[in-house]
């Protein structure tokens, strides 16, 4: 359901839903809308069509972090992040989670910990992300990625080398940065 939201609140209030563009994976709208000032414009607004997207930080015993090299068609350009994708109809986010750390990674966790919801990009994106650590993850087999995907390397990193400057410049999505930053801040609240 959409929330049309009420300008009179501090909100933006869209007056009319329009819908540009439409395929399986996202919708895309230049509402028409009311600012909390009163004036009145368009908005751009994204909605996701698929049930929820997962993200996993896989951590080793060992303490470093699975990340993967993948091309994104956007950027037009290959960085270093975490394994991410879509819930499937009928599927929890914790399956999803397990199931895309296996498939991007071939890597297996022993305990899974979800740590919150995140949005990569609220001003424009409708949608969020839930967000897993996965703990004591070890390589059980290769990976198996979606045909669409492209990823090309997977590997593991000390967390403090990947948040270090020689990495961070290949390290181009906010989301997996996020993660890695949190996860080191907070690693105490992450055992086994």
């Amino acid at each position: 359901m959409l929330l049309m939201g009420d300008r009179t609140k501090g909100e933006i209030e869209i007056i009319k839903q329009n819908i540009i563009f439409s395929n399986d994976f996202m919708e895309i709208s230049n509402d028409d809308v009311v600012f909390p000032s009163g004036n009145s414009g368009t908005y751009i607004r994204v909605n996701s069509t698929s049930n929820k997207s997962v993200a996993v930080l896989p951590v080793t015993k060992e303490g470093n972090i699975v990340v993967i090299r993948n091309y994104r068609h956007g950027m037009r350009g290959w960085g270093i992040e975490v394994p991410k994708g879509s819930v499937d109809p009928g599927e929890s986010s914790e399956i999803a989670a397990i199931r895309e750390l296996k498939e991007e990674t071939g890597y297996v966790c022993e305990k899974l910990m979800h740590i919150g919801e995140y949005s990569e990009s609220p001003a424009v994106f409708s949608s969020k992300i839930e967000c897993f650590v996965a703990l004591g993850c070890r390589l059980k087999g290769s990976p198996e990625p979606e045909s669409t995907e492209a990823i090309d390397k997977v590997f593991e990193i000390p967390l403090e080398a990947l948040l270090e400057r020689d990495y961070k410049a290949d390290f181009i999505d906010s989301l997996s940065e996020l993660l890695a930053c949190r996860y080191y801040i907070k690693k105490g609240d992450y055992v086994l």
